[in-house]
C-alpha cells in the first residue's frame, strides 16, 4: 500500500510487524499482534502513544528525514507539531556534530545579510567569528533544514577533497593535484563552447580566476550541481544561466589583501613576542597542533605580506597540508627538514595540446560565433554546432 510516495515510499505488514520505508532509504518497524491485515496498517499507526512517535523522530538520523515522517500522515504531524523545537533540535544534533554548529549558525546568518557595509562586515565578524555562538538551544525546522542542506553539501567538498589531496603520498609522486580535477568542468566549455572561443575566454588558472569566481559566488549547491552534470548541455546550462562578467573582487583577491604590508622579516627570525603581536589567533582553538606546527613550517622563509594565500605553497594546499595531525606529521618526519617550493610540475599533454591550438581554436569558433552558430565544438566534429533554422550559413540556398 503506497502513501504519499515522495514522502512514505511504502507501508508493509507482514507476521504483525508494520515497515515504513522512507524514499531517503530510512526504514521504521513498528511491531504489533494486530497488524496483520495491511488495511490496518494507518489505524494501527494512529493508535501508537504520541510518546512513541516523539522518540521515534527524535532518533532519525537527519533533518529531512523528520520532515518526511512528520508529513507523511496526520498522527505524525501532530506529534511533530506538539514538539517541533525540541524534536527539531536532537535530529540536527543527531546529524551535525554539534563542535560546528556556531560555525553553521554564522553561515546561516551570514545569508541573511542583505547588504555588506564595512561596519556590518565588523558587526558579522564580532558577533559570530570572535565569539563562536552556538544561536538558541532549539531549531525551528527551516533553519534546520538550511544546516543539514549546507552540510550534505560540505561533507560532499571536504570527502572529495580528502579522498583527492592523497595526504603525504601525493608529496612523493608525480599525481592530478585537486584543483586541477576539479577545474576540468570549467576547461571543459572553455574548450569547446563556441560563445566561449568567440570572448576568447582562458583556461582556469588559479593566478587569473576572474572568469570562474563568478561561478563560484553561487554557492556550494550550484557547484555540486555543475560538477555532477551528466552531459555537455546540461552542465554548460547550469554554468552560464547568464553572461559572467570577469570580475578580480572575490576571494582570491581578498585572500591576498588580507595580508599584512611587508616588513623584510621572515617568520623564522620571529621573537616569541613577535609571535604573539603579527600573527593572528584562530577563531577555534584546535585541540591538535598539526595544523599550527606544519603552517609555521612551511612559511619560516615569508614575511607577512605572504602568510595568506602565498603561492610557494599553492602544492601544499592542493594537499590540504594545513589538516594534517600532529601524529601523522611526526610519523614521516616532515618537521625535519625546511619546506622547499617545488618546482613547477611539466604541463601535461592536454596543456600542451591546447596551447598549440588555442589560437586557432578560438578563431575558428568566432567565425561560427559570427555566422549565427553555437553550442559545442571540435576541430574534429563540427557536428554538434547549433545553427539558426537547423543549417550552416553554406547550406542556405
Amino acid at each position: 500500500m503506497a502513501l504519499r510516495q515522495s514522502l512514505i515510499y511504502e507501508i508493509n505488514v507482514h507476521e504483525g510487524v508494520c515497515s515504513l520505508h522512507f524514499d531517503n532509504s530510512f526504514t521504521i518497524y513498528l511491531a504489533s499482534m494486530d497488524l496483520t491485515p495491511l488495511a490496518n496498517a494507518m489505524s494501527a499507526i494512529d493508535m501508537l502513544p504520541v510518546e512513541i512517535i516523539q522518540a521515534l523522530m527524535s532518533a532519525l538520523p537527519n533533518v529531512a528525514s523528520l520532515k518526511s515522517m512528520a508529513l507523511a500522515c496526520p498522527s505524525f504531524y501532530r506529534a511533530f507539531n506538539d514538539s517541533q523545537m525540541l524534536i527539531t533540535t536532537h535530529v540536527l544534533l543527531n546529524e551535525v556534530d554539534p563542535g560546528i554548529l556556531p560555525e553553521a549558525f554564522a553561515v546561516l546568518q551570514s545569508s541573511r545579510v542583505r547588504s555588506w557595509t564595512r561596519q556590518g562586515v565588523t558587526d558579522f565578524v564580532s558577533r559570530h567569528l570572535n565569539i563562536r555562538t552556538a544561536s538558541a538551544q532549539s531549531w525551528t525546522l527551516s533553519d534546520a533544514l538550511l544546516i543539514s542542506k549546507l552540510h550534505f553539501h560540505i561533507h560532499y567538498f571536504a570527502e572529495d577533497f580528502a579522498s583527492k589531496s592523497l595526504a603525504f603520498w601525493a608529496l612523493e609522486h608525480e599525481v592530478t593535484s585537486p584543483s586541477h580535477t576539479e577545474i576540468a568542468p570549467f576547461n571543459e566549455i572553455v574548450e569547446h563552447d563556441i560563445s566561449s572561443g568567440f570572448w576568447r575566454i582562458p583556461r582556469a588558472d588559479i593566478s587569473d580566476p576572474g572568469h570562474m569566481q563568478p561561478i563560484l559566488a553561487r554557492g556550494l549547491s550550484s557547484i555540486r550541481s555543475i560538477i555532477l552534470a551528466n552531459s555537455y548541455q546540461d552542465r554548460y546550462q547550469l554554468m552560464y544561466l547568464d553572461f559572467e562578467e570577469y570580475t578580480d573582487m572575490f576571494l582570491f583577491g581578498a585572500l591576498d589583501a588580507a595580508n599584512e604590508p611587508n616588513d623584510h622579516v621572515d617568520l623564522e627570525d620571529y621573537t616569541a613576542d613577535d609571535e604573539l603581536a603579527r600573527i593572528k589567533s584562530p577563531f577555534v582553538q584546535d585541540p591538535d597542533s598539526g595544523p599550527a606546527d606544519v603552517w609555521f613550517w612551511a612559511h619560516q622563509e615569508v614575511t607577512q605580506s605572504q602568510f595568506i594565500n602565498c603561492d610557494s605553497q599553492r602544492s601544499l594546499r592542493e594537499r590540504g597540508y594545513v589538516m594534517w595531525s600532529r601524529t601523522r606529521l611526526v610519523e614521516m618526519d616532515v618537521l625535519q627538514t625546511p619546506w622547499e617550493e617545488p618546482d613547477e610540475p611539466p604541463p601535461t599533454q592536454n596543456e600542451i595540446q591546447w596551447e598549440a591550438q588555442k589560437e586557432s581554436s578560438y578563431d575558428r569558433r568566432c567565425s561560427i560565433y559570427l555566422s549565427g552558430g553555437s553550442g559545442w565544438w571540435d576541430f574534429d566534429d563540427e557536428s554538434k554546432i547549433v545553427w539558426p533554422g537547423g543549417k550552416a550559413p553554406a547550406e542556405h540556398p
